[in-house]
């Protein structure tokens, strides 16, 4: 597949530095949270010593959540593990549907030895994009339909036997510019956790963000700027 100028991934020399986050027990996830890509500097990665930065939000979104977590071995500890959707940082802003589609061979390769997921996360439009991919070359069709994450994520989605959850990214500094997309990521999280068995905290009944997380299967308009 050719693929965007200043885009290197794809094929079997692909040269990025994978996306295998995954416990060394596969057996132990049941809540797989798949983001879009690994940050342009590598001590950002969930898996960076310190305190990287896209550990630090995600860490905060499942405490929005309910989950009382302060590390990757916390997530991995209760089943969850985080993953990204594409091998390499991106060059340039935009991630082309056909970078997300060539990583989703990688994707397919990480997935495959899990085989207790009750529960998906894809968390934003590359990750979507991708499991999509997927999953049509897997099963025949796409596992979440078109239309805007804040619509699509009304309804009920499954991969095989698990629960497919459609948000919105939560890693990196995007996650502190809209309050109402923390507050669904928080739900979808929640969510996520409670029909996988993953026993939550005080947090259970309402996120921490304050914001009330609209409920399943609100029709409505979107807040603005929310898509």
């Amino acid at each position: 597949m050719a693929l965007p100028d200043g885009w290197q991934c794809g094929g079997d020399a692909c040269p990025g530095p994978g996306m295998s986050l995954i416990s060394k027990e596969p057996g132990t996830i049941r809540v797989v949270l798949i983001s879009e890509t690994p940050p342009a500097d590598p001590g950002d990665r969930y898996d960076a010593p310190g305190n990287p930065l896209h550990l630090r939000t995600t860490l905060e979104a499942f405490r929005d959540a309910g989950l009382d977590v302060g590390s990757l071995e916390d997530l991995r500890d209760v089943g969850i593990g985080c993953i990204y959707a594409v091998r390499c940082p991106k060059p340039k802003p935009a991630v082309p549907r056909e970078v997300a589609e060539a990583c989703s061979r990688f994707l397919e390769e990480e997935l495959e030895r899990l085989s207790e997921v009750k529960a998906y996360l894809l968390m934003g439009d590359v990750a979507i994009r991708g499991f999509n991919a997927l999953a049509i070359r897997t099963q025949g069709t796409p596992a979440v339909p078109r239309g805007s994450t804040y619509r699509v994520r009304q309804g009920a989605f499954f991969y095989r036997v698990a629960r497919v959850f459609p948000s919105y990214l939560q890693a990196g500094p995007c996650f502190y510019v809209e309050k109402s997309k923390r507050a669904m990521i928080a739900q979808d999280l929640r969510e996520a956790m409670l029909l996988s068995g993953i026993p939550l905290g005080a947090g259970e009944q309402g996120a921490s963000t304050g914001l009330p997380a609209p409920r399943p299967g609100a029709v409505g308009r979107p807040p603005r700027g929310v898509s």
